[in-house]
């Protein structure tokens, strides 16, 4: 059995598109934000138990139709996405891991630590 990380909140600084990957994850995925491959549930979830974790998922397709982000990527394909800022869950300790693009459009995933449940 492996060892449990650390996972940290870090600044979150994000690209010219305004995309974003936590090193961590980063490291997880081990390939470039552009390039990266998706992983099964099953990793994912081991990810998260490794860490410490528990995460939450926004996506840009859940907000209003007339938001400046949701108009720039999906009406006017501008991949984009500065003018998005996804919404923090409720509760304490949350932390954002990534910022990214997907089949659905951009999406965000944040994270905290189990112990902050």
């Amino acid at each position: 059995m492996s060892e449990k990380t650390v996972l940290q909140p870090v600044a979150v600084v994000r690209n010219e598109d305004g995309y974003f990957c936590h090193p961590a994850v980063r490291e997880f995925w081990d390939v470039d934000m552009a390039g990266r491959e998706t992983c099964t549930r099953e990793e994912w979830e081991a990810f998260e138990e490794r860490n410490g974790i528990e995460t939450h998922l926004d996506r840009l397709e859940f907000y209003p139709i007339d938001h400046p982000a949701y108009v720039a990527y999906f009406d006017n394909e501008d991949g984009n996405v500065t003018a998005w800022e996804p919404t923090r869950p409720s509760g304490d300790g949350w932390f954002l891991l990534d910022i990214s693009d997907s089949e659905d459009g951009p999406f965000a995933v944040f994270a905290r630590h189990r112990s902050n449940a």
